[in-house]
């Protein structure tokens, strides 16, 4: 059996690659944009800096200084440029690689994060796949993980671009793997699992700031439950993270990299109005993206007697609903230029698993999987129309262009129907 699994996984890889490369959807580099032209300096000159590639006129939002005159660094994590390296090196020896004019260089950047991205979130739904066969029958899983796979912000948020959530999403999904495996064998478990969570963790941190949420519930769940390997896991991510400390100083001359992002920007003002709107607004709301999530839900409620390995509710719980209360308190919850819940991403891999718990505990009843069925339908649709469509792409120019508040929540003119009863 674990054989065939191999064989089924390496199958979704291809084809989930190319499904996912191509597709015919706008290519989505916005804040990826100079990621792996960072990743072809270091390769090329180990150098950092993106100086060379510096456009005329005003610096690009991506990218910022640490002194008025001094070198041009890319302002978002460099986890994504630093993992994409075999990547980029393999394009690099395929085409020779972006020339030196800046606008050639960017376009070549747009190819290689479509090819890039096509493959890191091939691989992550290979890897929801062996998620899956943990619990349901070959066939089940398969399926199970197809339908997540195109019904998600997995499809047309990960898929589209080197988004930081792209990367991050594979390494949390090895990580609930073996969460769900430790989970499974119910025995003592060695350190080498608190080493490697922590790695793993660490680096998806790297890699998506806002993955400091699943670091904290993955060691709360490891006090609870194994506090040799929390101990562990902790060590090993203050360990990466001095590690991190003396790289950044190195390079960049202070403790951590240079960033874009700014400190103080959460409020709780209107925070009940955000919180409806990441869950319910018609071109950012969770579910109306991904309405199964209201359904698995209701079952892990239902049936919550039923349920197996029931641990793993509590990391997964706890990283959804911190993430939910992070969006409810964000003034940006709207994402920018992306399509639907692009935040969300964040937590896709525990969004899987507890859509898997739920589906091993429910019945097999006919309402039920009817009921399941239409609203995995509906994400299908609504997700595949994102990928592949343009419009709803060039819905983003209205939001990014004007009141982003009312524009996301407006709905005459919902981003999931742009070229579908509206052009823009």
């Amino acid at each position: 059996m674990p054989g065939r699994n191999s064989v089924v996984a390496w199958m979704l890889v291809l084809g989930c690659y190319l499904l996912y490369r191509l597709a015919p959807g706008w290519p989505q580099v916005c804040d990826s944009r100079y990621s792996l032209l960072v990743s072809v300096n270091v390769l090329r000159h180990a150098s950092w800096s993106l100086d060379n590639y510096l456009p005329p006129g005003e610096l690009p939002y991506q990218l910022t200084r640490t002194q008025p005159d001094g070198p041009v660094w890319y302002g978002y994590p460099l986890g994504s440029s630093v993992l994409s390296l075999p990547i980029v090196l393999a394009l690099m020896l395929a085409s020779d690689g972006p020339g030196d004019d800046p606008e050639a260089a960017l376009a070549w950047e747009t190819r290689a994060q479509v090819e890039a991205a096509a493959l890191v979130a091939a691989g992550n739904v290979a890897v929801l796949f062996l998620l899956a066969r943990l619990w349901l029958s070959l066939r089940a899983a398969l399926g199970f993980t197809l339908v997540f796979a195109l019904g998600t912000s997995l499809w047309s948020t990960n898929a589209r671009g080197l988004w930081s959530h792209t990367w991050a999403g594979l390494l949390l999904s090895l990580t609930v793997l073996i969460l769900a495996r430790i989970e499974r064998r119910r025995q003592t478990v060695g350190l080498a699992a608190g080493v490697g969570l922590g790695a793993l963790l660490f680096v998806a941190w790297w890699t998506r700031t806002h993955l400091l949420i699943s670091v904290l519930a993955v060691g709360a769940y490891l006090l609870w439950h194994h506090r040799r390997v929390a101990l562990a896991y902790l060590l090993t991510l203050l360990t990466l993270r001095m590690a991190l400390m003396a790289f950044s100083q190195a390079i960049f001359g202070q403790l951590s990299p240079p960033t874009v992002y700014s400190a103080g920007v959460l409020s709780l003002d209107e925070v009940g109005s955000r919180f409806l709107a990441v869950l319910l607004s018609p071109s950012r709301g969770l579910l109306i993206y991904t309405p199964v999530l209201a359904v698995w839900g209701l079952g892990l409620i239902l049936y919550r007697r039923r349920l197996a390995d029931t641990g793993l509710l509590s990391p997964a719980l706890l990283a959804v609903t911190g993430q939910l209360a992070l969006l409810s308190a964000y003034p940006g919850w709207h994402g920018g230029a992306c399509f639907g819940p692009r935040y969300f991403s964040d937590v896709l891999p525990w969004f899987f698993l507890l859509g898997v718990l739920a589906t091993q505990a429910v019945p097999a009843s006919i309402p039920w999987r009817g009921l399941e069925t239409a609203a995995l339908a509906w994400g299908v649709l609504v997700h595949t129309h994102g990928a592949i469509n343009r419009q709803p792409w060039r819905w983003c120019q209205r939001l990014t262009q004007g009141d982003p508040e009312a524009t996301a929540r407006d709905w005459s003119r919902p981003q999931f129907l742009a070229g579908v009863t509206y052009r823009n």
